[in-house]
């Protein structure tokens, strides 16, 4: 049976809106032989190429897979380990008010953009300890407030920034964010070093009896007891 065949009955067999790539379709044939295959598939319409070396079985209802899930195989396909980059990151725990306008990942190796089907994807070079969490809460967070350090400088990361950024993390999620204190900028790892007055707060969640003083003493709220809200970091915004 020739690889065309061989090919046929593999996009035949996957689900509506899954993308595949070439790489996927070596075992059946040299790679001259995938990608002609492939490009006379793609010429009358079985499959639909969504990004290069990337496609999906054409169904004609219009399914197509996100963009997240494009880059992904595209990543795999070339073993890189794609994760939310650290901007997105601080967009998503409110750090930030503005998103990037293209879709960002962090992997280890040279920064590089590819296009897609739903716009085009930048994957941002970064080294292994920082996607060693991969997409855990853990790993966000700490992406997150080392982009917001780089970006605004080391000392807007304040008391409040990290407050917010731990805030939704449980007690086991803030152990492990402070398991990878070596691995932290120096002004990162202070706030979770063994001894440190701070450690106690990124430690214990929100919800534990921290005193009135104790929040005031962590910038958390004012004297007056008012609390802290997401208006203090819009001036990082401009």
């Amino acid at each position: 049976m020739g690889a065309i065949n061989h090919i046929r009955r593999f996009v035949a067999q996957q689900p509506a809106g899954k993308p595949f790539s070439t790489r996927d379709l070596l075992t059946f044939g040299k790679r001259a032989s995938i990608d002609q295959a492939t490009y006379m598939m793609v010429r009358s319409r079985r499959i639909i190429r969504v990004a290069r070396g990337v496609f999906i079985r054409n169904t004609g209802d219009g399914n197509l897979p996100s963009i997240v899930e494009i880059a992904r195989v595209k990543g795999r396909a070339f073993g890189k380990q794609l994760v939310m980059h650290g901007y997105e990151a601080a967009h998503g725990l409110e750090l930030v008010t503005k998103s990037l306008p293209t879709k960002t990942f962090a992997t280890v190796g040279c920064t590089t953009s590819f296009g897609t089907i739903k716009g085009r994807v930048r994957l941002h070079g970064a080294c292994v300890r920082d996607i060693t969490l991969g997409d855990t809460k853990a790993g966000q967070v700490i992406r997150a407030l080392k982009i917001f350090g780089r970006l605004f400088g080391p000392a807007c990361v304040t008391a409040k920034v990290f407050e917010q950024a731990l805030y939704r993390c449980v007690r086991s999620e803030r152990m492990q964010i402070a398991s990878r204190a070596a691995h932290m900028p120096g002004w990162m790892s202070d706030y979770f070093a063994p001894g440190s007055r701070r450690r106690k707060f990124a430690i214990l969640p929100a919800e534990a009896s921290w005193t009135l003083q104790e929040r005031i003493d962590m910038g958390l709220i004012d004297e007056n007891g008012k609390p802290w809200t997401l208006d203090d970091l819009g001036k990082f915004d401009d």
